[in-house]
């Protein structure tokens, strides 16, 4: 009698923590189909052997490029988060660029150029750029990887916008 009712409490317990997994499985499914219909994807950015994940946001008005690959912006603190110290990256001169430039660890230093963009009230801005080694984005359950992306610094209020041209038409 004793066995039996050890034998039902463990099935109990077994049915609860089945329950449980299943639960826990179909809310991260469908975390990740809202945040795929919503135009935001999980990405990992890698730099000199460091490496953060982030929420990207699809911008269909990002349209910045430097020699043809396009430009993806990522938010001052997240950048200064992976580099591991913290810089102001607002830029409005090339007098403000080299003292960014000079402040900079050598390996960032080679990898630092800028672009431009037009401001809100029309005028054209710095927008230091950092080539970083590797981006990955979760798009439909598959990782697409972007070798030496450029990543533009800037401060924003989400994490990352990214290009649509990365996605190859896959988003509608």
């Amino acid at each position: 009698m004793e066995r039996f009712f050890l034998l039902e409490i463990n099935l109990i317990l077994f049915g609860i923590f089945a329950s449980y997994l299943t639960y826990e499985l179909n809310s991260a499914k469908n975390y990740n189909n809202k945040l795929k219909k919503s135009g935001i994807y999980n990405c990992n950015i890698t730099i000199l052997g460091r490496n953060i994940s982030f929420d990207g946001f699809v911008d269909t008005g990002n349209l910045l490029t430097s020699f043809g690959k396009p430009i993806i912006i990522l938010d001052e603190k997240i950048m200064n988060r992976l580099l591991g110290f913290t810089y102001n990256y607002n830029i409005n001169s090339y007098k403000e660029y080299m003292y960014l430039y000079c402040r900079l660890p050598v390996q960032v230093q080679n990898r630092l150029s800028f672009s431009f963009y037009e401001g809100i009230e029309g005028k054209k801005k710095f927008l230091p750029v950092i080539k970083c080694d590797k981006l990955l984005i979760m798009i439909d359950g598959n990782l697409k990887e972007i070798k030496e992306p450029l990543i533009g610094i800037g401060k924003m209020k989400k994490e990352c916008l990214l290009p649509q041209s990365l996605f190859e038409g896959r988003i509608k």
